[in-house]
């Protein structure tokens, strides 16, 4: 299978989070990065899912 790569800009999209929030995580040692910097989805998915619990863009808003 494929491993899917996209950039910091476009992984804060996909996750419905700020540039800002992915730039913490990548300071945090959260992100799985290439050596170009792209972000690797589903190796980061699953490190934000074991540090989370739930991945961000899945979380309900609060009431």
């Amino acid at each position: 299978m494929a491993v899917t790569y996209m950039n910091q800009s476009q992984y804060a999209e996909y996750q419905h989070v700020s540039r800002k929030t992915v730039t913490i995580w990548k300071q945090k040692g959260l992100l799985i990065t290439d050596t170009s910097g792209r972000v690797n989805v589903a190796a980061t998915d699953a490190r934000l899912r074991g540090h989370f619990g739930l991945l961000p863009r899945n979380r309900k808003p609060s009431a």
